[in-house]
């Protein structure tokens, strides 16, 4: 688009202070709301962890978008920041790219926190090595036709030890489905 470049520069002259402050913080590994944007600059891969079978387990997501948005309210004016990650799934033969907005909201918009502290945060060099690992692992084995299908009443479920209680069929699982 024309007169795009120079409306960029024209901009980030504007907002120097504020970019190399966001950058500076970003570095030594701290944030506010109003510097979220140096975090998650689109096409940055960022991390979160989740509780799994042997502790935490990484997941790696591309950021696609960030914006802020700023509404009036009873309370006055609020901000809130908007990302837009994307990550992988197999569906059978392919993969699919899933994407997802999450919302981060100020609890204090002049307070200044660790990065560790957020749900998403920039992924460190041994996490991608972990996650590319896993992914190349992933990809091996995630492709092709893993759904079994099972009819009404396929599937029992545990037994109460301490009742001991007796499985009949009303309470067998009604429905049939696929798992995969």
């Amino acid at each position: 688009i024309e007169g795009l470049d120079d409306l960029l520069t024209l901009l980030e002259d504007q907002f120097k202070d504020e970019i190399q402050t966001a950058v500076k913080m970003t570095k030594e590994g701290r944030y506010s709301h109003e510097t979220l944007f140096e975090v998650f600059v689109p096409g940055n891969i960022v991390e979160s962890s989740s509780g799994g079978a042997n502790g935490d387990s990484i997941s790696a997501f591309r950021v696609l978008n960030s914006r802020y948005e700023v509404k009036r309210s009873l309370f006055g004016v609020q901000s809130s920041f908007h990302v837009i990650l994307e990550c992988y799934i197999s569906v059978g033969e392919y993969f699919l790219s899933v994407e997802f907005e999450e919302v981060f909201s100020p609890s204090e918009a002049e307070k200044e926190y660790s990065l560790d502290t957020l749900s998403y945060r920039p992924i460190s060099s041994k996490n991608l090595t972990t996650c590319v690992s896993r992914g190349e692992k992933y990809n091996k084995i995630a492709k092709g036709i893993h759904y079994v299908e099972h009819g009404p009443y396929a599937f029992f479920p545990l037994a109460n030890a301490r009742s001991r209680s007796h499985t009949t069929r009303a309470h067998l699982a009604a429905d049939s489905g696929r798992f995969m």
